[in-house]
């Protein structure tokens, strides 16, 4: 009990406290991130890199590449900065359909949109945060392998005119076909 008095009424050694224990729960909480990757299903990827050398593309046949932060080198399927700062990317990429797969040599947040009205078949390892934001799902993992194997839900109707013309017709021709064999 004395202890619990010497902490709250010593102000200096409460602030330590209270910054020890706000520190510590930062970073346990993942509320201090370094590198970070968005990426939407229609391809449109930005990445922010903190303290590593490349970075592998998400996707294939990469456009529209805008790199901040460093000078680079390009390969097929990843780019090598000269320095290992901050360097933020923006591109468009090409996914699979029904597919989006993310492969890094280093831990990031990842965090993926898809349409609400997509269906979400396979999620490879359990996200961190999974909500939706408007007419999207937002899917958040702190990873560096991800896959999302998802579909769409399009809803294909039939015109109904077309099938109530077919059920008017047999009605007409199972009529006809009862009145003439009533007449023989």
């Amino acid at each position: 009990m004395e202890i619990l008095y010497r902490l709250f009424y010593n102000r200096r050694l409460m602030k330590y406290v209270l910054v020890s224990l706000l520190l510590l729960s930062f970073f346990s909480l993942g509320l201090v991130h370094g590198s970070s990757l968005v990426l939407y299903y229609n391809g449109t990827i930005i990445a922010h890199i903190e303290g590593e050398k490349y970075f592998n593309f998400v996707g294939e046949n990469v456009s529209n590449l805008i790199v901040y932060g460093t000078k680079y080198n390009l390969t097929s399927d990843s780019i090598y900065f000269y320095n290992d700062s901050n360097v933020t990317l923006k591109y468009n990429a090409l996914l699979k359909k029904g597919v989006i797969y993310v492969n890094e040599p280093y831990n990031l947040q990842i965090n993926i949109f898809l349409p609400n009205n997509f269906s979400v078949n396979y999620v490879n390892p359990t996200p961190t945060s999974f909500q939706i934001i408007g007419k999207y799902y937002d899917i958040t993992f702190n990873s560096s392998n991800v896959t999302i194997l998802y579909s769409t839900n399009l809803i294909v109707s039939r015109n109904n005119n077309t099938n109530f013309l077919y059920i008017i017709i047999s009605i007409m021709i199972a009529t006809n076909t009862i009145f003439w064999l009533s007449n023989l």
